[in-house]
């Protein structure tokens, strides 16, 4: 595909330089997104990566988490994934991803499928987050996650009382619409 055509044609040393790359409504296809993937395996500097409306689905969600949870060098601080056919299995992956590499500050997954279990996945790994902060020293603790929104997924409002009442994210601000209107949790 063309964007595996860019991306080959990307260095070695160009790919550790490289810290934002926007991949905004491109209609991505399984041979760009594996492009991608590969990209993000390498990149030893890549801070922000927007991949919104494209349609990668489960399948491209967890391609790229695989190889972003390969990366020991991964700096990665914003993940954008605004309306691409994300259901509970990549939220799910992405959960593993936040419990994993603690760089993420926001990821974004409005506009996606994800219902309850996958959002109680993502909260479970914010949570497990927050327990390393309370157990390190300040020099090695994690990054505090920023923002976890998902405005108009298909997360219950009893996910949601459930999330606010077992966890005290008092920086993390998590926004959901749920039936009438927004729910926040935390700030």
């Amino acid at each position: 595909s063309g964007m595996a055509s860019i991306v080959c044609g990307i260095s070695t040393h160009s790919i550790n330089t490289i810290q934002h790359l926007n991949f905004n409504s491109l209609q991505l296809t399984p041979g760009g997104i594996s492009a991608v993937a590969e990209l993000a395996r390498k990149s030893s500097s890549l801070k922000y990566l927007n991949l919104s409306n494209n349609a990668i689905g489960d399948v491209g969600c967890c391609e790229l988490v695989e190889a972003l949870l390969t990366n020991k060098h991964l700096v990665l601080e914003n993940l954008r994934f605004y309306g691409c056919k994300i259901t509970e299995k990549g939220a799910i992956s992405l959960g593993k991803l936040l419990s994993s590499k603690d760089s993420i500050k926001t990821l974004l997954l409005s506009k996606n499928s994800i219902k309850d279990e996958g959002a109680l996945a993502l909260f479970t790994a914010l949570f497990q987050r927050w327990q390393k902060i309370g157990t390190t020293d300040n020099t090695s603790s994690p990054t505090i996650m920023k923002e976890l929104p998902l405005i108009d997924s298909e997360v219950s409002a009893h996910a949601t009382d459930l999330v606010q009442s077992a966890h005290n994210f008092k920086d993390l601000k998590i926004i959901l619409v749920v039936g009438a209107g927004p729910i926040i949790i935390g700030q």
